[in-house]
C-alpha cells in the first residue's frame, strides 16, 4: 500500500509538473483511444533505431551514436548490465502505468492477449550523467529522450494512435538504471495528459 500511494502522489505531481506543454503530443489517430476502460493493451521499448547523444530542443545534436555501438563499446558487462537497466525499469514501467492510468487502459503482458500493442520506438537518447545529479540539483544530470509511440491492433498490426515524443527530461539520479526510469515516468505522465484532455 505504500508503495502503491508513493506512486500515485509521484503521478500526480508529474502530470501537474507537465500540464499545459507539448512535451507529447498526438501526431495522428485519436488521443481518446486510451480511455476505454475495458481495453488492455502491452508495452514494448524499441531501440532499433536509437541514437545517444546531446539533445536540444527536441533534436539529437551532432556526433550522436547509434546505442548499439555504445553498448558494443562498454563490453559484455556493460551489455548486461544494460540489460538488467531495462528489466528494472519495465517493471517499474508498467506498473507506474497502471497506478496513473487505473481509470482508463491499463497494461498487461504480450501473453494475456491484449487489445492493443503500445511501441515506445526511443529514437534519441541523453543517459545523463551521475556525478553532474550529484553535485546538482533537480534535473541536473538527468536523462533526456525523443521518440514515438505507436497504438498498434495486435491482429492486423494497424497503427491506430501515434503520439510524438517532442522531448523530456527527468531527474537528475546515481545511476542510470534511476535516471533512465525517472524520464520515461514523465512520459506516461504527459501521456495522462493528453488522454485526460482528449475529446
Amino acid at each position: 500500500m505504500k508503495k502503491l500511494l508513493t506512486f500515485c502522489v509521484v503521478a500526480m505531481l508529474s502530470t501537474l509538473t507537465f500540464a499545459g506543454q507539448k512535451s507529447v503530443e498526438v501526431t495522428s489517430g485519436s488521443g481518446t483511444i486510451l480511455k476505454d476502460a475495458t481495453k488492455k493493451a502491452s508495452f514494448t521499448f524499441d531501440y532499433d533505431s536509437c541514437y545517444v547523444g546531446q539533445i536540444s530542443k527536441g533534436t539529437l545534436k551532432d556526433g550522436a551514436k547509434p546505442l548499439a555501438q555504445i553498448l558494443t563499446e562498454r563490453g559484455e558487462k556493460g551489455q548486461e548490465e544494460w540489460g538488467q537497466t531495462q528489466e528494472f525499469v519495465y517493471d517499474r514501467f508498467f506498473n507506474y502505468w497502471n497506478v496513473v492510468f487505473r481509470k482508463w487502459t491499463t497494461l498487461v503482458r504480450e501473453e494475456e492477449n491484449p487489445d492493443y500493442k503500445i511501441i515506445f520506438h526511443v529514437r534519441g537518447l541523453d543517459l545523463g550523467n551521475g556525478a553532474a545529479s550529484y553535485f546538482g540539483y533537480g534535473k541536473t544530470g538527468g536523462v533526456s529522450v525523443i521518440g514515438d509511440i505507436d497504438v498498434i491492433a495486435p491482429t492486423t498490426g494497424e497503427k491506430l494512435t501515434t503520439y510524438k515524443v517532442n522531448q523530456i527530461k527527468g531527474e537528475g539520479e546515481l545511476t542510470e538504471a534511476f535516471r533512465l526510469w525517472s524520464a520515461y515516468i514523465q512520459v506516461v505522465g504527459q501521456m495522462c495528459n493528453v488522454t485526460r484532455k482528449a475529446k
